[in-house]
């Protein structure tokens, strides 16, 4: 038994020790303790009878809210944090606030250089205060921190509890308010990390006084100076002024309300460019020394820029009154003038380019006798050029739409004379090119567009001659006409040309006859035409006619065809172009025509030709000459590699390959009388004869028999059969029939006596 209540007491002690564990745990919670629910929010204690107690979190937390113990609420993280704890940016969690470090201790401003030209005056700058300065350290908040000093008498805090934000200063009679300062001194560097407000003027000077900026009442001043340098920038209620020098040569740039003007000069130059809201634009120069141009533009482009404009000047001179005649504005655009234009007509000086939209004119006063009696105009010369060089010169090039050039154009007196000169002669042995609406256009396979030129007028007595050498070109009213010498030549009605030195072109408005007698045969008498041509015409080209062709030759005419190269011939190991020619020749004329041999070969001669004859041939790549050819006694007709032949005369048609019999291919059956017989109907026939005479005779001492024969002959068959009958001793009768595929069947009978 001892053992026994040895064994209840120790059970007793360790049920009282695990009772005192229970309640020293939880001494301390009583309802609506704050608590930290089992998710890490905040709550209260609702219950204690349970172990652990019951927390109930709280409906609608915010940040600060108690968690128990050391632990707040954080809205942002949604959770109870420790005090201590990291949260973003490096701060620390205080009472559910996440703190950010204290701010870095600012670095240094760089030392300013340069230095200082001239320093502006009516700035004043106090001494600073003598004796010690009073600070006081204020610690009213729980989370200011420490080390703010400020001048005796103020009293500063953070505006938020624990946030390094901005600094107030708090008065009795004000309450919280901003911190003004009258003076700041500073024995060191003053850094502000915000914005820094002076108030007063301020001046800011290097060290060696030469660099620094001066703000005083309507001016602001920043300027460098070292020895005869200068730069300075001036800013002003009115303007501001940048200016740069060197003592010999200055430059500035002066901006006020509208105008800007940049102007450089020195002791005997001067140039500017100013813009201004009632003036425009002006460039202006002067140059006195020196062998450049007073003014200069020049424009590049390059690199990854798309544009093909180096310099590009526009305008628009129309204010809305502008008015246009026959394609003239009244207005500049664009205007270059020269120095006396529009001051100096009286004495026939000036000269101007006006662009607009409606073109270019180039204008000069009327030149008088008492000033300026002469005025030159030179359009690409090329005086002075060496003889490897050209000059062109494109005046007026045509686009999508239509353009009109007008040289010379006749003056408003009925007595003005205007002359035009273009393409003037050199001298003996030069020479002188006058190209006209030419050229070949632009771009991959350009071929030129199309080019309008304007020569003359509609008045009924205007005349155009242009001449060249022993050549002419005439125009006038309702004739033109063209000559290549005197007089003009003609074919007639023998079609022999009367002169092969001359020849003309005539072009009529109305429609002209032909008149009798005056073509060969008079073939094209009563026709009408307004185009006439005279003399042998030698076309270099191709020529289409869209239309009816009356065609009337003397003599001959000739067509001929010729292959470019052997690759026009399919023959194997061809040796030349094939060519073909079609022609009708009379006897004696001169020309290339077509013969033929007793033979039936046809062959191409260049002469005299014997006979009239119509011809078509074509000629191999083996040089054999093949096609039809009629004279006046036969009609020969040729083909084949080499040459296979029929001649048709009055002793009927002949076939040969020169002068060898042909075979002739393809002849159908024979039907009628004066039909060929083809091969297989000889060997039809052939083997039907054939197959009668094979049938055996009647035996001897027999009186009657019955033979069957059969007979093939060129590829034909045939099949035969006959009686014999023998009348008597000395008489016997017999008859057969054949037949065969092809062709009539062949009967035969006869009749024979013997003694």
């Amino acid at each position: 038994m001892k053992w026994l209540n040895t064994g209840l007491k120790r059970l007793f002690l360790g049920l009282f020790f695990l009772a005192s564990c229970m309640l020293s745990t939880h001494a301390f919670a009583a309802l609506g303790d704050s608590c930290a629910t089992g998710s890490n929010l905040p709550g209260t204690i609702t219950d204690i009878t349970t172990v652990p107690p019951t927390c109930t979190a709280t409906s609608s937390a915010s940040t600060g809210q108690s968690c128990g113990g050391t632990s707040y609420y954080n809205s942002t993280a949604g959770v109870c944090v420790a005090n201590g704890a990291s949260c973003t940016g490096s701060g620390t969690y205080s009472g559910g606030v996440c703190i950010p470090p204290a701010p870095a201790t600012p670095p240094s401003p760089p030392s300013p250089g340069g230095s200082l030209g001239t320093a502006a005056g009516g700035v004043s700058v106090g001494a600073a205060p003598s004796g010690a300065q009073q600070p006081m350290c204020v610690n009213a908040s729980p989370f200011i921190g420490g080390g703010v000093f400020v001048v005796s008498g103020t009293v500063l805090c953070y505006t938020g509890a624990g946030q390094n934000m901005n600094i107030n200063a708090y008065s009795s009679s004000n309450g919280w308010d901003s911190l003004s300062l009258q003076n700041v001194y500073a024995q060191g560097n003053v850094t502000a990390l915000g914005a820094l407000g002076v108030y007063g003027g301020a001046v800011i000077v290097s060290p060696d006084g030469n660099t620094g900026m001066v703000i005083g009442n309507g001016s602001a001043l920043l300027a460098s100076q070292s020895g005869s340098n200068a730069a300075s920038v001036q800013v002003t209620p009115t303007a501001v002024t940048s200016s740069v020098t060197n003592g010999t040569s200055t430059s500035s740039v002066n901006v006020a309300a509208g105008s800007v003007v940049v102007a450089s000069a020195n002791a005997t130059n001067v140039a500017s460019v100013s813009t201004s809201a009632t003036t425009g634009v002006s460039v202006a120069s002067t140059l006195n020394t020196g062998t450049t141009a007073a003014v200069t533009i020049n424009g590049a482009v390059g690199g990854s820029n798309t544009s093909s404009t180096g310099v590009l000047i526009t305008g628009n001179g129309n204010v809305g009154t502008g008015v246009v005649v026959n394609g003239v504005a009244n207005w500049a655009d664009v205007a270059i003038e020269s120095k006396n234009y529009g001051v100096g007509a009286a004495q026939g000086l000036g000269t101007a380019i006006i662009v607009n939209d409606y073109g270019i004119q180039i204008l000069s006063p009327p030149l008088t006798s008492a000033g300026n009696s002469t005025s030159t105009n030179s359009f690409g010369s090329g005086v002075g050029n060496t003889s490897d060089t050209t000059v062109n010169n494109n005046i007026g090039l045509g686009g999508a739409g239509t353009v009109n050039n007008n040289f010379g154009s006749g003056g408003g007196a009925t007595t003005s004379v205007v002359t035009n000169t273009i393409g003037l002669a050199g001298v003996q042995g030069s020479t002188t090119t006058t190209n006209i609406g030419t050229g070949t256009g632009t771009g991959t396979g350009a071929t030129g567009g199309a080019t309008v030129t304007n020569i003359g007028n509609a008045n009924s007595g205007t005349a155009i001659n242009t001449t060249a050498g022993i050549s002419t070109f005439d125009m006038s009213n309702g004739l033109i006409s063209m000559a290549a010498g005197s007089p003009l030549a003609t074919n007639g009605t023998t079609g022999t040309t009367s002169a092969l030195n001359s020849g003309g072109l005539a072009i009529y408005n109305a429609a002209q006859t032909i008149a009798a007698n005056t073509t060969v045969a008079n073939a094209l008498a009563g026709l009408q035409y307004q185009n006439k041509i005279n003399g042998n015409l030698f076309v270099d080209g191709n020529v289409y006619i869209n239309g009816t062709l009356d065609y009337v030759a003397s003599q001959s005419a000739t067509t001929s065809v010729v292959g470019t190269s052997v690759g026009t011939s399919i023959l194997v190991n061809a040796t030349q172009a094939t060519s073909g020619q079609s022609g009708i020749v009379m006897t004696g004329s001169t020309t290339t025509y077509a013969s033929v041999d007793a033979n039936g070969k046809i062959t191409m001669a260049t002469g005299v030709a014997d006979q009239s004859s119509a011809s078509m041939t074509l000629t191999n790549g083996y040089g054999n000459t093949h096609g039809l050819i009629v004279t006046e006694t036969q009609t020969t007709l040729s083909g084949g590699v080499h040459s296979s032949s029929m001649t048709l005369n009055d002793n009927g048609a002949t076939f040969s390959n020169t002068g060898t019999a042909i075979q002739l291919h393809g002849v159908a059956d024979g039907t009628g009388d004066y039909d060929a017989v083809n091969v297989r109907q000889l060997g039809s026939g052939v083997a039907m004869a054939s197959a009668l005479a094979g049938m055996p005779p009647l035996a001897s001492g027999k009186e009657f028999s019955m033979a069957l024969g059969t007979g093939t002959y060129l590829g034909q068959s045939a099949m035969a059969v006959g009686v014999e009958y023998r009348l008597n001793r000395e008489a016997t009768m017999r008859a057969g029939y054949s037949s065969a595929s092809l062709g009539s069947p062949v009967f035969n009978a006869g009749l024979a006596w013997s003694w």
